[in-house]
């Protein structure tokens, strides 16, 4: 096994802190510093899926900047070009509602930390 690589958690191994919401919205990433264009897949309270075509490593640190939010975060496992984020604090139920109802202006960022 890769000492890089994570398993992802299977769902009857853990239960969510939030619901997960799918979603499918260009955000720009700065990871480990670097800056990174992904998309989110599914976005949470707590935490989010997210793709980039840049490798993402397992620990690595991720500010997050789109769909009307700033907030930083930890890359929890990868698989493939998909990776788990868990966000340092968590979003408003307000802020993930107005998100997925596509409610959040294009010029309009919340920040959460």
């Amino acid at each position: 096994m890769n000492q890089h690589r994570a398993i992802r958690p299977k769902a009857q191994d853990f239960q969510r802190a939030s619901p997960r919401y799918k979603l499918f919205e260009p955000v720009s990433m700065r990871v480990d510093g670097l800056p990174v264009r992904g998309h989110l897949l599914d976005l949470s309270r707590s935490g989010a899926l997210a793709h980039a075509d840049a490798g993402v490593l397992p620990g690595a640190r991720v500010e997050l900047e789109g769909v009307g939010i700033l907030t930083s975060s930890r890359v929890m496992w990868v698989e493939g070009r998909r990776f788990g984020l868990r966000f340092d604090t968590w979003l408003s139920n307000t802020l993930v509602t107005m998100i997925v109802g596509g409610i959040t202006s294009p010029g309009a960022t919340f920040e959460t930390g």
